[in-house]
């Protein structure tokens, strides 16, 4: 006799349906789209998964639902307003490379454009397009990449990187379900990490106004430092102490204090006032075509920032599928493929018009939790909202003006919030010795680059600019550090449970150390160890066992599989509660309302009984 059943987990709360509109103390708010009374009734089949998907109650417009035209453009509003502020990024390496300011018009005028482009691309269905909610800011990820190409090679070198890094990124996306197991989050956290601390030296720079020399640094400007301490200052309070929608602004916010500051203090560039006034409000772009370059040095830098972008990328590709799936278990690799390759594109665009590298923005999820709405139209009208304003040159011409103090707070902010990021990436699995190996000599080796300047500089020219990267030499150490400490982790394991041991502590011992050498997950490997404990106790106390019970697990990068074996009676699990009159009567309901409740820990359970000999496999999605 074989029996396969299959359980969900327990119920889920949704968001409280959201009112119409969620308003701050400063009088900042998020428009959300109105609920409409037949929310239960719309659940349909998505395209672009291919699956079924249990639509989130709290959602006023699902992924393939159309707001009305006024909804749609109040939304459309917000999400491309939100993107204009994040062109600060921009900004920050044309002033790290000190570009003109009609160099820098020309360079934001690009990225804005390509920026449309890959976000209208993100609201088609897959294979070219997410078919999500998916906007694209100019990525905080690429810029240590950005900055070091533009020095040795300028604009013209940057705009062939970018475009080379598009290209490998739309291979990497077609290669997708083998980037996990080559990518583990305690690497991605290294990477995450290191991006935060190859920041810290530039922001720390353009944050006090001094400057860096090969033996001394000179003295501070005590202006500059006021205003970049107030935007951060400013920034940091809205981020922590704001309330439901302020919390996405707080950039936007330290902008304006910052920006206002200068003003009052007179940091602006000389006749920046005089350039804004002559800039017009509409007007064809000033873009400015480059001349490509080409250094073949910097081909692995940017074959291994391809991979750092991507997996960001998914990241925040994932957060949005959540969004849309009331039941989401794991990543829907086709929606994530597709929108991988609208990045791809995006970044080919950037590159062909001498743009900057794009990704996908996690700070749009939040808006779009804020407002209730995740249609992929609103995508569409973002998309045509960013292509109208690459023809405001006054838009383009007031974000090339903003002043150094504040970029320096922006960059020490962005700085902060990735090394966290990515500690916390580091700590969301279960941190064996190999993997505290891993991650504390990869940063070490990262490190060793500021610590210890010119040690590689005996290296073969083609290596150099990968070892001039504390983020190139931490990433390589860790993925290299990784796939050589796999060697000899087996991924299964198992053994004999004496009848007289606790079960509870049995369970939490074996799954809890097998859990640490693979590296799951800490929820997964608590969840399995409370199932498995009451299992065992189930067995025992029925009398289902005749003698020892065999406990094992299995587990890969999406399974984990917790197996029982023994000689006796099988365990019955029933779909529905036994009654409780029953249960009180009689023993046998009072086992069957145990494997009722057993079935409901686990997202999947299998038993097959073969004579007395039972078989019992409790699965866990990963």
């Amino acid at each position: 006799m074989r029996a396969v059943d299959e359980c969900e987990d327990g119920p889920r709360e949704g968001k409280p349906s959201p009112e119409k509109r969620s308003q701050s103390a400063a009088g900042l708010c998020i428009i959300k789209a109105p609920i409409r009374s037949d929310v239960a009734a719309r659940s349909q089949k998505l395209r672009n998964y291919r699956y079924l998907a249990r639509r989130p109650t709290w959602l006023s417009y699902a992924v393939e639902e159309r707001p009305p035209a006024p909804t749609l453009l109040v939304l459309g509003l917000q999400h491309a307003g939100l993107a204009i502020m994040f062109m600060i990024y921009p900004v920050v390496v044309a002033q790290e490379l000190g570009l003109t300011s009609a160099e820098t018009s020309g360079l934001l005028a690009s990225s804005l454009l390509a920026i449309a482009i890959a976000t209208l691309l993100q609201s088609r269905q897959p294979p070219m397009g997410s078919g999500e909610l998916a906007v694209l800011i100019p990525t905080p990820v690429m810029l240590p990449a950005m900055i070091q190409a533009g020095s040795i090679g300028g604009v013209g070198l940057i705009a062939s990187m970018t475009f080379i890094l598009g290209l490998l990124e739309s291979g990497l996306a077609r290669i997708l379900h083998r980037l996990r197991r080559l990518l583990p989050p305690e690497v991605c956290g290294v990477v995450v990490f290191m991006l935060g601390v190859s920041l810290a030296s530039p922001a720390l720079i353009r944050f006090t106004g001094g400057t860096l020399e090969p033996l001394h640094r000179t003295s501070v400007d005590h202006q500059h430092l006021a205003v970049a301490g107030a935007t951060l200052a400013t920034m940091v309070l809205v981020a922590i102490f704001g309330r439901g929608a302020l919390k996405l602004f707080a950039l936007v916010f330290g902008l304006l204090v910052g920006t206002g500051l200068c003003l009052l203090l007179g940091l602006f560039e000389p006749m920046a006032s005089e350039r804004l006034a002559a800039a017009s409000i509409l007007g064809l772009p000033s873009l400015a075509l480059p001349t490509w370059k080409f250094e073949l040095v910097l081909l692995p830098l940017f074959a291994l920032m391809a991979i750092v972008n991507s997996v960001d990328n998914l990241g925040v590709l994932v957060s949005i599928q959540r969004l849309n799936d009331a039941d989401w278990k794991r990543m829907h690799l086709r929606s994530a493929s597709g929108g991988l390759q609208a990045n791809a594109v995006g970044n080919m665009s950037a590159g062909a018009l001498g743009g900057s590298a794009m990704g996908v923005s996690s700070a749009h999820v939040g808006l779009s939790f804020a407002s209730g709405a995740t249609s992929r139209v609103i995508a569409l009208a973002a998309g045509i909202l960013l292509l109208l304003a690459v023809f405001m040159p006054k838009v383009v011409t007031a974000l090339a003006l903003i002043p150094p103090p504040v970029i320096g707070a922006i960059m020490v902010y962005t700085s902060a919030y990735m090394m966290v990021s990515g500690m916390d990436l580091i700590l969301s699995r279960m941190l064996s010795e190999r993997r505290i190996f891993t991650v504390g000599l990869s940063i070490l080796l990262g490190l060793s680059v500021v610590l210890l300047p010119g040690v590689y500089d005996n290296l073969p020219p083609w290596l150099a600019p990968l070892f001039r990267s504390e983020l190139a030499v931490a990433a390589l150490a860790a993925i290299g550090l990784n796939l050589l400490f796999r060697i000899g982790i087996a991924q299964q394991a198992s053994l004999p449970v004496p009848m007289q041991v606790d079960a509870y502590e049995f369970a939490q011992s074996f799954l809890g150390r097998q859990g640490d050498i693979w590296g799951a997950r800490r929820e997964v490997i608590g969840r399995a160890a409370h199932a498995a404990a009451e299992t065992l106790e189930t067995l025992r106390e029925h009398g289902l066992a005749e003698h020892e019970i065999e406990l094992g697990a299995r587990f890969d990068e999406f399974n984990l599989d917790v197996v029982f074996r023994w000689r006796g009676r099988p365990l019955e699990t029933p779909a529905e509660r036994p009654d409780f009159d029953a249960i009180m009567d009689d023993d046998q309901s009072f086992a069957r309302l145990a494997g009722f409740l057993i079935r409901r820990y686990a997202d999947r359970m299998t038993q097959r009984s073969e004579g007395e000999s039972q078989r019992l496999t409790l699965h866990f999605e990963h």
